[in-house]
């Protein structure tokens, strides 16, 4: 029997929503959710999909789109959601531990209890986001966009922030011991920190190479073995911090406040100090210079600059405790 056109058409038609539907949402298998493992969804439109609770753990769903989703509690360990789209999505106690986040979109979402560790979060984007109640435990954040993001008390042991932007981030009390934020074989590779409020922060042998801190608020911090070669730090506040054993090399350090700071067995090397407040400082057993004056044959302007460190102007009282021989210099105050 021959079908008329009109027939025709309309087979055609509901031809074609058939195959739309496998392509968008009955890439679902049968029993999915919840059991989703293994799943590949590459750049498909799941908008406001609801997968609370679902097993995704190795699921491929590369530059999906996933705005608004409910993902509560899901697990997506594993998973590659490299380049996906999660603006707003709940992602509530959701599991994306080692899983590949990168150039993702996470903006808005909902991540309470969350955890993200050993997830690679390279170049992702988390501006403004609250990551207080977050697992971020060695997490690779390499230049992802962290701007205005609240992290205070947030557990950050051994994270890799290497050209991130964390400008005005709240890391009040958060723990970065072990954490990466810049590599001295990477140029211009140093996170981006400044205006943070980094209050009573952990970097216990962090390495802050080439860092931009300036005009942060590192008061009570702890930088214990810090690396923090040519860190730019100028303006920053670090009241009673602990600099102990911290490596300052290169590092811009002028107009801060370092009331009341501990320096015990800390590297000075080329640091530059000028007009900074050294009031209840301790500096016992800090060592000044680690690299030998340069000879009259080498004492360029460049050599010179590589070999000192410079405290004109600084401010001290009789409560300063300089190192042993140290004199300050003339142009220093004391108040």
């Amino acid at each position: 029997m021959t079908l008329n056109k009109k027939q025709f058409a309309s087979n055609r038609l509901l031809w074609l929503i058939s195959l739309l539907l496998v392509s968008c949402s009955g890439q679902f298998p049968s029993g999915c959710p919840p059991t989703c493992s293994e799943l590949t969804l590459r750049r498909a439109d799941l908008g406001n999909v609801n997968l609370e609770g679902a097993t995704l753990t190795g699921a491929i769903m590369v530059g999906s789109q996933l705005r608004g989703a409910n993902l509560r509690n899901a697990n997506l360990s594993g998973a590659d959601l490299s380049e996906t789209i999660l603006v707003g999505a709940d992602l509530s106690g959701a599991s994306f531990r080692g899983a590949n986040l990168t150039n993702a979109i996470l903006s808005e979402a909902l991540v309470n209890g969350t955890d993200f560790s050993g997830a690679n979060l390279t170049g992702a984007t988390l501006t403004s986001m609250n990551l207080t109640n977050v697992n971020l435990n060695a997490a690779i954040l390499n230049e992802a966009k962290l701007i205005g993001a609240k992290l205070w008390g947030t557990e950050l042991n051994g994270v890799e922030l290497i050209g991130a932007d964390l400008r005005g981030v709240n890391l009040v009390g958060a723990n970065l011991s072990g954490a990466t934020l810049g590599d001295p074989l990477i140029p211009n590779s140093g996170a981006n920190l400044s205006g943070s409020d980094l209050r009573g922060i952990n970097l216990t042998g962090a390495t802050l190479y080439r860092t931009n801190l300036a005009g942060s608020d590192l008061s009570r911090a702890i930088l214990v073995g810090a690396d923090l070669t040519g860190a730019s730090m100028s303006g920053t506040n670090l009241t009673k911090a602990d600099l102990s054993q911290a490596i300052l090399d290169n590092t811009l350090m002028s107009g801060v406040i370092f009331a009341d700071a501990v320096f015990r067995e800390t590297k000075f090397n080329t640091v530059l100090l000028n007009g900074s407040d050294f009031h209840g400082a301790n500096l016992d057993g800090a060592v000044l210079a680690d690299k030998p004056a340069p000879s009259a044959a080498d004492d360029t302007e460049e050599g010179t600059l590589l070999n000192q460190n410079s405290f004109s102007g600084v401010r001290y009282n009789a409560d300063t405790i300089w190192p042993l021989g140290f004199e300050p210099p003339i142009s220093a105050i004391e108040e």
